[in-house]
């Protein structure tokens, strides 16, 4: 999961794949799920995003 402020859920999906967050998990786990939630303060409104990614690198939406 990645939290962004005044960012977009993209960036944070990004993150969590450039920084590789997904390394913490051994190799039991066959599915992991990455979050990304942005808020915008100039809209006090929030976007999530949530993808799968199995541990071939497959993603999906």
């Amino acid at each position: 999961m990645e939290l962004k402020y005044n960012g977009t859920v993209d960036q944070a999906i990004n993150q969590i794949i450039e920084k590789d967050y997904m390394k913490a998990f051994d190799e039991r786990v066959k599915k992991i799920y990455l979050v990304a939630i942005n808020y915008d303060k100039g809209t006090k409104t929030h976007q999530c995003h949530i993808e799968s990614v199995d541990k071939a690198g497959k993603t999906e939406q």
